[in-house]
């Protein structure tokens, strides 16, 4: 018996190390990401304290990043945590579920060997330097490679530990490795090259999203796919493309304003943002719907998260709605399409991506989404009335006198001080849109700890996780769009795109339309954040050889997006609503149908009204 009882004592010791493993990568993660803050914070107190303007702060703060996003993509691995379509893998037999499972665990194997080994290959050979720091690039580069083999390590364990069978799961490692074997020489390389990019991208991108492999995985595998056959000098400017999609100090933007919005939830911002607006519309019939989505049009002041927003007013309100006599699932749709608004109301994560693609100035965006943030919040009010009056929601409600709502203001005043500091802090040259974010970040701390006291130190860490995993989850396929987006250059398909549009160019009206169209379309599959980063360097030059702004373009283009984050297949504002409500998602699916039909007509009215989105930059600034 002595042997067993030793290898069980060295497996309990084994598991001991990789928990502490697990949790000092997290560990790093949350202190690259809180070094990265305090960074920028830095640069805006060396520029208005100190009076000087440091030149190492942003490209050190750019570094941290990318190494973030690298070791959280291996965190999010073992977590499960990347983004993916995985509809129809719910509608599949538990056996047969497996199979497929396993099928997708081998393709991000054979894109984690590619990461990897090209990444390596890319690091090995830089031979350049960063202007203020003179660190050497091949280092920033060193975090692709890494998180690629810490990621490997993570898949081999779950092959081992996750499946019922340890045979099934080495045959699904074996097979990630021969496919990556295969696809890099042999004939399947000779058949390959055969091939037009576009078949390869559309036949291998958009079958491996269908089988559930990670959005950002089926982008880099399906690029590579593309790219082998060119060559390993065609194949090493991918790796640099991705990592260099990730360097850019707007988009640290993205971390801050998620991490604004998850301190607000946690340190009770949302809840006198509750308050104030219960003051305000409780009475009306429907009462606490037309409060849920004041708070998320509050909120969308704040945070720029739709995430963020669905998951916090969504864990309030919604078993506050069920218990006044709401449905479940059309409580939850309310939720689900009130945060939207994030996205369209200043500031806006989706604004932060769109504005360096499209080369157009963030304060200008917006500014451009207030007005149509607001029409669209009126539009869901009005379907939320006319259902409270159909089933006599809200009725005994009575209206809050003056006083109280004076006093529900001066107590929510801090909360929404924020928008004011981010917006004017940016239109008026303080900040810059990623120096604002991080100021944001900074004031929902101090406020969430000393004002609404509702933060506590043991919380923190874990929001700050949360953080770092909502960021990676997005950064991660901002960077697998980059080779994407690039072949589709090379191959000419914004041309093709451009031609099929290029006739209407003279008839802007129509191609409005079809635009508005074709973006409902690519909603639907895609998040908005691969869309853009795939679409919007194609349909600029053919909006503005129309004569239509980009900057409004730009507001009709999130708004159709974040309509698809409400729609089947992908849908992930439900999927997040109906996860902290415990409701059916298809249940939530059908009663969210009224309030998507009430966007797109807002929609139509905003996009053939331009003035509604280009007034306020106009006036504050120019357009």
């Amino acid at each position: 018996m002595e042997p067993l009882i030793s290898i069980r004592r060295y497996g309990g010791f084994l598991t001991s190390l990789q928990s502490a493993f697990d949790r000092l990568l997290e560990k790093l993660c949350v202190l690259l990401l809180t070094t990265m803050t305090i960074s920028t914070l830095a640069q805006v107190l060396f520029r208005y304290v100190l009076r000087s303007s440091p030149t190492w702060t942003e490209e050190f703060s750019r570094w941290t990043f990318v190494w973030m996003i690298f070791l959280g993509m291996a965190v999010a691995v073992r977590r499960d945590a990347h983004i993916r379509i995985d509809m129809f893998l719910l509608l599949m037999r538990p056996r047969v579920r497996e199979g497929f499972e396993l099928a997708i665990n081998a393709l991000v194997v054979t894109t984690c060997l590619a990461l990897l080994t090209t990444g390596f290959q890319y690091a090995s050979r830089t031979t350049s330097f960063t202007p203020a720091l003179q660190w050497d690039l091949k280092y920033e580069y060193f975090a692709m490679p890494t998180g690629a083999a810490i990621s490997l390590y993570y898949l081999v364990l779950q092959m081992f530990s996750k499946w019922s069978s340890r045979k099934a799961g080495l045959s699904s490692l074996a097979a990630g490795i021969i496919l990556y074997l295969v696809f890099t020489g042999g004939p399947a390389l000779d058949f390959l090259a055969k091939q037009s990019t576009g078949s390869i991208l559309l036949v291998a991108g958009l079958g491996s999203l269908l089988l559930g492999v990670p959005v950002a995985f089926a982008l880099v595998l399906s690029a590579f796919l593309a790219f082998w056959p060119r060559g390993e000098l065609q194949t090493l400017a991918a790796a640099s493309s991705l990592v260099n999609a990730m360097d850019a100090f707007i988009l640290l933007a993205i971390p801050f304003f998620i991490m604004a919005g998850e301190l607000m939830n946690e340190g009770g911002i949302t809840m006198a943002l509750v308050r104030f607006a219960a003051t305000l519309v409780g009475h009306i019939k429907g009462g606490l719907g037309h409060v849920s989505i004041l708070t998320n049009t509050l909120m969308a002041g704040l945070s720029g998260s739709s995430t963020a927003d669905a998951a916090g007013t969504g864990k309030i309100l919604i078993p506050a709605m069920v218990s006044q006599g709401y449905n479940p699932a059309f409580a939850a749709s309310i939720i689900a399409s009130a945060s939207v608004l994030a996205n369209i109301i200043p500031p806006s994560i989706s604004m932060l991506i769109y504005g360096p693609l499209a080369g157009v100035s963030i304060g200008a965006l917006f500014m451009a989404g207030v007005i149509p943030g607001l029409i669209l919040a009126a539009s869901l009010m009005i379907v939320c009335y006319v259902f409270a009056c159909r089933y006599g929601l809200g009725a005994n409600n009575t209206r809050a006198p003056v006083n109280k709502i004076l006093s529900s203001l001066r107590y929510s005043l801090w909360a929404l001080g924020m928008p004011a500091i981010i917006l004017f802090g940016i239109r008026g040259g303080i900040f810059t849109a990623t120096e604002a974010a991080s100021v944001a970040a900074l004031y929902s701390l101090l406020v969430g700890f000393f004002v609404y006291k509702g933060l506590r130190g043991q919380d923190l860490s874990k929001k700050m996780v949360d953080v770092m995993l909502q960021t990676v989850t997005i950064m991660f396929i901002i960077g697998a769009s980059a080779p994407f987006a690039y072949l589709l250059v090379i191959d000419q398909v914004p041309q093709m795109i451009a031609t099929q549009f290029g006739s209407l160019v003279n008839n802007p009206t129509l191609l409005l339309l079809l635009l508005n169209l074709f973006l409902l379309l690519v909603g639907l599959p895609l998040e908005p954040t691969p869309a853009m980063v795939i679409l919007v360097p194609i349909l600029i030059p053919i909006v503005t050889a129309a004569g239509i702004s980009p900057v409004h373009f730009g507001i009709v283009m999130i708004i159709n997006l974040m309509i698809g984050s409400l729609t089947p297949p992908v849908g992930v504002l439900i999927f997040i609503t109906a996860g902290v409500s415990k409701i059916p998602v298809h249940q939530i699916f059908t009663k969210v149908i009224p309030f998507e039909l009430a966007m797109i007509g807002a929609l139509l009215v905003i996009t053939y009204l331009p003035f509604l989105t280009l007034w306020l930059p106009s006036v504050i600034g120019g357009r």
